[in-house]
Parts: structure tokens; sequence; C-alpha cells
């Protein structure tokens, strides 16, 4: 897309960051770039909605000061923005044991090393690009348990809330079994089956809810808010084999307790904790055994 836009650039609070991008957004941007700042500085994104969508502004200004966040606007002629968002989105290489995963967006390169698994991610508009936070750390553990030995030999594994399909994905390039992504946003299930189909992982792609998902499973991953995380806990624990562990992500730091108190009510037991910032995951197996 080219030809006049309205340019926002907005900044506050690193960890209203997620949030304020939700509300630019909602203001009509296609996408949003993120500033990679130290969490001491003020976060900042920029994003472009169209000159016709200027009476955005007025709520958008509403939404972003009750979070504490401000911007400025200023006139871009001539950008492709479609060129400009993919700009934001590099390589992600994350290394265990002499043993590395590359997860890399579609129109980048990425130097190839001997033995590198490489997943390939054309994420459109649904999350799951392996640069934010959260999902590096679910991508780390998941190399980890599956090169430890910490589960069966290619495991079963069930992917919560997939968006592109990247963790499902990168599991089975990384020798694991039956895979499953379920997702309730018809965009997601579409780019997850591309994604699945681009890197020729047999990965199932499914709608249903997760209590209708046939079988059960040695790993189930969940990169989703800390609500639907406690929500879901009893859940999880009933498609668990009774070996298998859990992977949850995208947990604020300030709300792992709660996550770990749900979970404990639910028959899970917290066996790791990785950090990145305000973010953390957990990895949880049954507490009976």
């Amino acid at each position: 897309m080219t030809g006049e836009w309205i340019e926002i650039k907005a900044r506050g609070r690193p960890e209203a960051k997620d949030e304020a991008v939700k509300c630019l957004m909602d203001a009509g941007s296609p996408g949003v770039l993120e500033e990679e700042l130290s969490d001491k500085k003020p976060a900042r994104c920029t994003a472009y909605i169209r000159p016709e969508e200027r009476k955005a502004l007025r709520r958008l200004e509403e939404a972003l000061s009750a979070i504490g966040w401000t911007f400025t606007t200023s006139r871009y002629r001539d950008r492709d923005w479609s060129i400009a968002w993919r700009s934001g989105i590099r390589p992600v290489r994350l290394s265990f044991r002499g043993s590395s995963l590359v997860v890399k967006p579609t129109w980048r390169r990425a130097r190839k090393a001997p033995g590198d698994v490489v997943v390939e991610i054309d994420p459109s508009m649904a999350f799951g690009t392996g640069g934010h936070p959260t999902t590096r750390l679910c991508l780390r553990a998941i190399l980890r348990l599956l090169k430890t030995g910490s589960l069966r030999p290619a495991p079963s594994v069930l992917d919560i809330g997939t968006g592109t399909g990247v963790l499902a994905i990168a599991a089975k390039k990384l020798g694991a079994g039956r895979c499953t992504g379920v997702d309730t946003d018809p965009v997601a299930l579409k780019v997850a089956r591309k994604n699945a189909r681009l890197n020729r992982a047999r990965v199932v792609v499914s709608s249903k809810p997760v209590e209708e998902v046939p079988g059960t499973f040695d790993l189930i991953v969940a990169n989703i808010v800390s609500n639907v995380l406690k929500r879901l806990a009893p859940v999880i624990v009933k498609k668990m084999r009774p070996a298998g562990l859990v992977i949850l992500s995208g947990i604020l730091t300030e709300e792992a307790a709660s996550v770990v108190d749900a979970c404990a009510k639910a028959g899970l037991k917290s066996l790791k904790r990785y950090d990145s910032g305000e973010w953390c995951s957990l990895i949880l197996g049954k507490t009976f055994l």
C-alpha cells in the first residue's frame, strides 16, 4: 500500500506496550512497529493510518492516555507500509547443547549452519514470529525439552492458541511426533495452515475447543494471557499424558504467582521458570509424579 498516511509515533510505559499496540491497531493501523529499548526507558511504537481515518485519533488519544501513553502525528507520503512493517521482523536464533533453532520471516535470509533447524514464518495478521519475548521463551523451552530427553521420543504436542503455528511447527521440525495447533481466530487458522505447508510440517490445525481435541499429549504449550491460562488449567490437565509436561507463557512476572496457584489447584506443579524482562514462562508437570 502506498500513498498518503498519518504517521503516529507513540511512547509510554514499557509494561503497557501490548495494550498500546492493540489501541493503535484498533485505530486502523494495519500493523505496528515496536522499537526494542531498555526496560528502563519508555517504549516506542510507530503506526500508520489513512487520512480518512483521522477521526479515530481522538479515541486513540483517550485510549492511550488511560494507560499512560502519548503520541504525536505527522504526514507521511509514498510509504509502502507492508514493507515497513516487515522490516521490523528479524530472524531469531536459539541454541542449546550444539543444536540451534532458527525462526525467520519468509522475506529475510538467515545464515544456516550445519545442524540448524530452520522454521520459516509468514505471519500475515496472526501473532507469532519468534521475536516477542513470550514466543522466544516458549521456543527455548521446547528446544531444551526435546533435546534433553525430558519427554519420550517423538512426543505428541498440543499448541493452544497457535497463532501463526510457529510453536507447533518448531516442535515438529525438532523431532516431535503428532502435533496439533488450535485457535479460535479464523485468520490465525488460515495462516497456521499455510505456514505448516510452507515448512512441510505435518501439523493438524483445528478450530475445535481444547476439550474436543482427540487424544492426550506428551507436551502442551499455551502462549496466551494469564487469565485464560488460569481458566484452562483444569482442561490442560485432562489433555496431558501421565508423564506429560506443560509450557505456559504470555505471563507477566507480577502475575506468575497467581498462575502457579491456579495450576496447583488443577493438579499441576511448577517445575521450572524462565524470565525475559517483564515476561516469564513456566514448565509444569502433574503433581502426582
